[in-house]
């Protein structure tokens, strides 16, 4: 199914998000093709789409190559719920991204790509074209009808193609994935996000006043930036690109070089860092409008101002979900940005749940590993964070010694992966700030940090090792049945438990004698910590899929809503009435902690917090 809709210069997909610009005033329905089953697709002008759901009385699936646009024109402007979503365009993350030009899985790239026909640029021709115009243009008609029905014609056909490789249970997956757009249940508090929106505004005017800067471009260009800080007598940091093949500025917020301008010496280039951070990185600021739009949009047409939560299905390479529509609900950490999760609230009568598994990540490289004595501790629910801070400190840590301890758990959370002494800093250095631990960190003192990890965590550090003979080995073609923890080696691809794969196409040793794979366009180094992260996180993320599908199973059967209406990667979000919150917590904490058929032996742990918004939780 795929819908074609009004749009022009200024309104459209391009100016607007999907949600706004679907309860646009300016919104129109043109038509809407449907193929049904192997029947001739065919053509719905107008609204007579709604009157032919409407008129199925047994349950079907509804297809579309963009549900999260297709699907919620369904709901927001006809009231349809089908029974069950299914994205083309998901399906074709999961199985076809890493071997599609930039990983784009447009229509159009799809369809090239599977040697289908071209989708045809008719919709090119519709700027400003209402329906009484398209009618009264006859030739226009007949090639936007023709353009209509390839549309579903090429979803149908991609769906058949790719249905074979897609696992039937990951379908479930993707249909909660689109209803956390399509059927929003968060209540957007409109007060609090201009409130927000405004201190934000001013904090960032702050920051240019504190350098003397009043042009934008300075900041926002590299070149400028860096000279800048020549001004200050400070050789701009640099960084060798791969894909570029030489150096360039080290500007990310990610570059250590970058972030050592944050303590630098010169308070000047201290405001001219926290100035570039605040003001290239317009994240907050964009995305807060954003919400500001949207909850004006659903209060104006729906009466109330609902905020969804529109997600991609296999948005990274590992399967994890990502953002969408800029406003990525993925990055809306409970503590950076707890003022927009304080203004997403719970409708009357109800209460949100969150249910958010305990050190997963490290758990997960434990077991894999066969770090038996990590396992135990975590098994024993003992202070893993305490007990190898007492290693670095060669004392007893407790939780009194928040320093420390918060030492110990940088180390356990981030050195399983090979970080070394380096990016250790800046993330030691990163984390103090942002959890607002006074404490002065040094080189060799991560350095030390990093060895007395490798030592104690053996098992750990030999599995990057190994890790490395396989990514050799994968590369020979010699590595096929070769099984890291639940997942199966096959070609160049890691079978999951979920029978979804990790990709590493055209995997090979370059001239540096670095071990690279291609994603879509991009070339990307590949180790055994990089390897082992990648594994991690896919089993992450399967392990909390698969925790919510059986938390809205087992409240299902108590006659409890327990849909999962948002993750942000570890943490599932649920909404229900308030006299059952406590019993979906229960069994949102049972399922968070029960390993999953393929994880035998690993310990979980979780937590659950109920609020009435998503800030404040308890």
């Amino acid at each position: 199914m795929t819908f074609e809709s009004y749009y022009d210069r200024e309104y459209s997909l391009r100016k607007l998000t999907p949600i706004e610009y679907i309860l646009d005033e300016r919104w129109e329905t043109l038509g809407c093709a449907i193929g049904i089953n192997n029947e001739e697709t065919k053509l719905f002008t107008q609204d007579k789409v709604a009157d032919f759901l409407r008129g199925i009385s047994e349950p079907y699936c509804f297809i579309s190559h963009n549900a999260l646009f297709d699907a919620l024109i369904l709901s927001l402007r006809y009231n349809i719920h089908p029974t069950s979503l299914i994205d083309t365009l998901s399906m074709c993350r999961a199985l076809l991204a890493h071997e599609l030009p930039r990983g784009s899985v447009s229509l159009s790239t799809v369809a090239t790509h599977l040697g289908l026909p071209a989708k045809g640029d008719v919709i090119h021709k519709m700027v400003g074209v209402h329906w009484a115009d398209l009618i009264r243009d006859t030739d226009l008609l007949t090639e936007w009808t023709g353009y209509t029905l390839r549309d579903g014609n090429l979803c149908r056909k991609i769906f058949f193609h790719l249905a074979p490789m897609f696992p039937v249970e990951e379908y479930l997956v993707m249909d909660r994935v689109i209803r956390m757009t399509t059927q929003p249940r968060l209540i957007a508090d409109q007060i609090e996000l201009n409130t927000y929106h405004q201190e934000v505004l001013e904090n960032k005017q702050a920051l240019l006043s504190k350098v003397g800067l009043t042009e934008r471009s300075k900041l926002m260009s590299n070149e400028q930036f860096a000279n800048l800080l020549r001004e200050q007598g400070v050789d701009p940091p640099m960084k060798y690109s791969v894909t570029q093949d030489k150096q360039i500025y080290a500007f990310a917020k990610t570059d250590p070089g970058f972030n050592e301008l944050l303590e630098h010496d010169n308070p000047n280039v201290q405001a001219l860092a926290a100035a570039r951070l605040g003001h290239k990185s317009t994240l907050e600021e964009t995305r807060t409008q954003r919400f500001i739009n949207i909850a004006h949009a659903t209060k104006t047409y729906l009466d109330e101002p609902l905020m969804p939560a529109p997600l991609r299905y296999s948005g990274a390479h590992t399967h994890r979900l990502s953002g969408d529509w800029k406003l990525n609900f993925q990055n809306l950490g409970a503590r950076k940005t707890k003022r927009l999760r304080s203004a997403l609230l719970s409708r009357v009568g109800r209460s949100i749940l969150a249910v958010d598994a305990a050190q997963i990540e490290a758990r997960l490289t434990a077991w894999i590993c066969g770090q038996k004595d990590l396992l135990e501790q975590f098994a024993n629910d003992e202070d893993v964070y305490s007990n190898f801070a007492s290693e670095l400190y060669h004392r007893t840590i407790t939780r009194k010694d928040k320093v420390e301890r918060f030492n110990g758990k940088t180390c356990v959370l981030g050195l399983g992966f090979r970080m070394g002494a380096n990016k250790l800093l800046v993330s030691a250095r990163n984390g103090a700030k942002e959890f607002g631990i006074s404490a002065v960190y040094s080189l060799e003192e991560c350095n030390d940090w990093v060895v007395t990890y490798r030592r104690k965590m053996n098992m750990i550090k030999d599995t990057w090792y190994w890790l490395d003979d396989i990514i050799t080995y994968m590369a020979q073609g010699q590595a096929d049945g070769v099984k890291i923890g639940p997942c199966t080696v096959e070609g160049t691809t890691i079978i999951l438990p979920s029978r979804l794969r990790l990709y590493y196409d055209n995997l090979h040793l370059n001239e540096q004698g670095d071990y690279m794979y291609q994603w879509g366009s991009a070339w990307r180094k590949l180790h055994g910590g990089i390897f082992l992260e990648n594994i991690v996180q896919a089993l992450d993320r399967q392990h909390t899929m698969e925790a919510a599908i059986r938390t809205e199973i087992q409240a299902a059967k108590l006659g409890i809503d327990g849909r999962m209406i948002l993750n942000i990667h570890d943490e599932n979000v649920h909404e229900e009435r308030d006299e059952v919150i406590e019993l979906l917590g229960s069994i949102a904490l049972e399922e968070m902690k029960r390993p999953s058929w393929w994880a035998e032996g690993l310990p979980l742990n979780a937590e659950t917090k109920i609020g009435k918004n998503f800030g404040e939780m308890e």
